[in-house]
């Protein structure tokens, strides 16, 4: 970010924000963004947000419009000013001192917006009570928590713990729940990283590609082996899966470094999936 006239003027943080940027130096690396592989499931699993019934965009459910109403009311500066400062990727000091309570540390505990989290999220209202399973989870994170040096843990920390360490203990009910989850989050992940792929080879021919063409171009690199072989050779990375997927949501990845994402989840539940 680069600071103009002096500590007391704007902030530009354009560069950042301009698709054009490399992508290590951008705030989000994704040029397509990352609402769908970050923010949605989580949403969703809440009830904020559902798919359309035709065009499969996600929209907010009722309960998602009410806290999407209680936010707006509590945002310290007018809607459009916010998005005006977005898309000129310039801020004046001033009012990002005044955007300060959006912070989720600053929360009011007082405020609509507040009540509405909690009855969402933790139950109170019975037409919006998440029932005993959300507790669990609730109870789980604490437990987490507890087992930090601070005393307390982060959204993609949590994830990844869940992803990657064994269930066990008085929430490995939850745990197990959730680890079945983010199997299933990866592979979605993975199928638009693998579209992507697709689409990359289209872009490539200003002409067009005929179908059995671009398909053969996407697995002309694949080796010449049982399809369960080339899987195993893969799923044998020492890479964490948190790694695995950061690669595969890079710029371009390779269809092995995709594919990698695949081997591990079907060595993990494969051996289950064949026993049914």
């Amino acid at each position: 970010m680069e600071v103009k006239n002096g500590g007391s003027g704007k902030i530009d943080f354009s560069a950042e924000t301009d698709l054009s940027t490399p992508r290590e130096k951008r705030y989000i690396s994704p040029k397509r963004g990352d609402f769908l592989g970050t923010y949605f499931g989580q949403m969703r699993e809440c009830g904020l947000l559902t798919r359309a019934r035709e065009h499969k965009i996600p929209i907010p459910t009722e309960i998602g419009k009410l806290l999407a109403e209680a936010y707006e009311e509590s945002f310290p500066i007018p809607i459009d000013r916010f998005f005006e400062i977005a898309r000129a990727g310039v801020v004046d000091r001033g009012e990002l001192a005044e955007m300060l309570p959006l912070a989720p540390s600053k929360l009011d505990h007082d405020s609509q917006e507040a009540e509405l989290l909690r009855e969402i999220l933790i139950g109170g209202d019975e037409n919006m009570d998440p029932g005993q399973k959300r507790r669990n989870t609730l109870l789980a994170i604490l437990n987490v928590s507890r087992k930090t040096a601070r005393g307390a843990v982060g959204q993609d920390a949590l994830r990844w713990y869940w992803a990657e360490t064994e269930p066990d203990g008085d929430f490995a009910e939850v745990h197990t729940a959730w680890q079945h989850y983010q199997a299933a989050d990866m592979l979605r992940v993975a199928y638009e990283a693998l579209m992507n792929h697709a689409i990359f080879g289209i872009e490539e021919s200003a002409d067009g590609v005929a179908m059995p063409v671009l398909a053969s171009r996407l697995v002309e690199d694949v080796p010449d082996v049982p399809f369960d072989g080339w899987l195993t050779t893969l799923s044998a990375s020492d890479k964490s899966l948190k790694e695995m997927q950061e690669e595969a949501r890079g710029e371009e990845p390779s269809l092995e470094v995709i594919m990698t994402v695949f081997a591990s989840l079907w060595r993990k539940w494969g051996e289950g999936v064949r026993a049914c």
